[in-house]
């Protein structure tokens, strides 16, 4: 019975980590289809970019972060070699586009476009 259970546990955490992924991304975004401009500046704040062409408007959310270096020092018989880890930069842009003020295409690219749990 207990193996059943932890095959269970597993199922559900994986499942529940499944909100962090690219599907999970993927999966808001598409929510967004049929919003308002003015609804989507609401929740997420003026784009970083805006443009225009032949009467359809694309508005261009970028994020990005660099992560911190860390650094770790091996020792091997008496020596000491240290290495950088870290200073990863991620990112993710979002072009939303727009029809008579309402979203119809959502597309995105970068590293780091995944769905963002609640503690995150």
């Amino acid at each position: 019975m207990n193996k059943y259970l932890n095959i269970i546990l597993v199922a559900i955490v994986l499942l529940l980590n499944g909100c962090k992924t690219t599907e999970g991304f993927k999966q808001n975004m598409e929510t967004w289809i049929g919003a308002s401009e003015i609804t989507l500046i609401r929740q997420q704040g003026a784009p970083n970019t805006t443009y225009e062409s032949n009467g359809v408007k694309f508005l261009v959310y970028y994020y990005s972060y660099t992560s911190s270096d860390y650094y770790s020092t091996n020792y091997y018989y008496g020596s000491a070699s240290t290495v950088n880890y870290g200073g990863n930069t991620y990112t993710c842009e979002i072009t939303y586009e727009l029809s008579n003020e309402i979203i119809t295409n959502v597309r995105w690219k970068g590293n780091n476009c995944r769905a963002v749990g609640p503690e995150e």
